[in-house]
């Protein structure tokens, strides 16, 4: 994410974007591992009955709450432009 905005009649030259924060990649990767994590611990224990049941009906809603959750955050890192050194 980006503070500035282009300002000035078209044709403008832009200036060099400055980042408002940095990320960094080794603790994002371990909170997309704890979250895909979690919701692996919870459909194997305490949950395993609603997810079995789900099965049974031919739905997994488990499946679909660890993509919403676990797939969101590396949206961002990824399309992050790499910084030139």
């Amino acid at each position: 994410m980006y503070k500035r905005q282009p300002q000035g009649p078209p044709g403008t030259r832009l200036t060099t974007p400055e980042g408002l924060f940095d990320v960094p990649i080794g603790a994002a990767i371990a909170v997309f591992l704890l979250l895909a994590a979690l919701d692996h611990v919870a459909t194997a224990t305490f949950a395993r009955g609603t997810y079995e049941r789900d099965l049974m009906r031919g739905i997994n809603r488990f499946r679909w709450v660890e993509y919403s959750v676990s797939a969101t955050p590396p949206r961002p890192w990824i399309s992050k432009p790499a910084r030139r050194v």
